[in-house]
């Protein structure tokens, strides 16, 4: 199970598809734009690399403990 979850920005995607080809698996692109495919995903290591390799920074990775601290402050 991983302990992040992926958040991605569709609007700031260009579709150069470098998270397709790291994390093939858990992304691909449609209509010019990423979508995160059902699980099972890829190796956490390939997600963080994928989101590292996306040059409009589209891919955004957040704890599953940040998520939970911040419910827990409303």
């Amino acid at each position: 199970m991983k302990d992040f979850h992926i958040h991605l920005d569709r609007q700031r995607c260009i579709g150069a598809e470098n998270c397709a080809r790291l994390a093939p698996s858990t992304f691909d692109t449609q209509d010019g734009a990423v979508i995160l495919l059902p699980e099972p995903h890829d190796p956490e290591d390939r997600i963080r690399a994928a989101a590292e390799a996306c040059p409009m920074q589209a891919i955004h990775l957040e704890s599953i403990n940040r998520l939970k601290e911040n419910i827990h402050d409303k």
